[in-house]
């Protein structure tokens, strides 16, 4: 990918990315915690969507490797990566506790501007212990 500026055209590469939003936001937010709070919010919706019962172990581990592979999917990513690295622990823990977002979604993970902001209010409770 490239962009044109006053000064000519560039690449646009991780680094470039990283400094401009480091700039917008500051250093104490990366691009690193976009993905992951993109991931955890696409396993949350999955497990809420998914209705199996908790005390179903099969079912629930079943239901906590499609989540972690619509996460690792939305990010382009092995179901590895996402789940070391992107998924935050404390939404599938919850789940296996009987606990997780409402389902407002369909399975292409598309929502309105509105339906995000309320999806985001309830994994942030729901990561707080709520």
């Amino acid at each position: 990918m490239r962009f044109r500026e006053v000064d000519g055209v560039h690449d646009v590469t991780a680094d470039l990315v990283s400094t401009r939003f480091e700039h917008l936001v500051g250093p104490e937010f990366t691009v690193k915690d976009l993905r992951t709070w993109a991931a955890t919010v696409t396993a949350a919706q999955s497990l809420a969507r998914s209705g199996v019962r908790t005390d179903e172990s099969d079912a629930a581990d079943a239901a906590i490797r499609d989540a972690v592979r619509a996460a690792a999917d939305s990010l382009g990513d092995t179901e590895a990566v996402a789940r070391d690295s992107y998924v935050d622990p404390r939404v599938l823990e919850a789940y296996r506790q009987g606990r997780t977002v409402r389902p407002t979604c369909d399975r292409s993970g598309a929502m309105s501007s509105a339906v995000r902001r309320r999806v985001e209010r309830e994994l942030i409770a729901l990561l707080a212990g709520g």
